[in-house]
């Protein structure tokens, strides 16, 4: 939805951009896999030495941990499709800044766990993580009102 807008019906982008928001959207990153999925386990550990495969040996990398480089392009698309920001959307962001600025590292990490808990296997400072809020805030100050999605020309399918 970020990278070719028009290939998406804006009637279903929205209702897609909110079941993202619902169930995906964490502290500051976006879970990798839907809390209610059976295979969902947020805590990441890359040296877990155990017996549940799920976990050990960082097999849950992407079944949970919750991602932030792709918080800027879920930023994006929303505002193209669903502007302003949603209230959960200014938390995010509030939570991302206060990240930034408590960091150790000067800068966003790769990943966190659940609730956007320190992940002891991911980087500390990622540029990725960096660099997609920095293309969103960029979107953000060249958007023009053109460009924003005209409601009132979109045929809705009847429900």
């Amino acid at each position: 939805m970020t990278v070719a807008p028009d290939l998406f019906d804006p009637y279903h982008a929205v209702r897609c951009l909110d079941i993202v928001e619902t169930h995906l959207v964490g502290k500051v990153g976006m879970k990798t896999l839907d809390p209610s999925d059976w295979m969902y386990r947020p805590y990441y550990q890359n040296d877990l030495d155990n017996d549940d495969k799920f976990t050990a040996q960082g097999f849950n990398y992407h079944n949970g941990p919750e991602w932030l480089w792709l918080t800027g392009y879920f930023f994006r698309a929303s505002m193209r499709f669903r502007r302003p920001f949603t209230d959960k959307m200014k938390k995010l962001m509030s939570n991302l800044k206060r990240a930034f600025k408590e960091s150790p590292a000067f800068g966003l990490p790769e990943l966190t766990n659940k609730d956007g808990e320190f992940c002891n296997g991911s980087c500390l400072t990622q540029a990725w993580s960096v660099s997609s809020l920095l293309d969103m805030l960029y979107d953000f100050s060249e958007y023009t009102v053109e460009e924003q999605i005209n409601w009132d020309e979109v045929d809705l399918p009847e429900d």
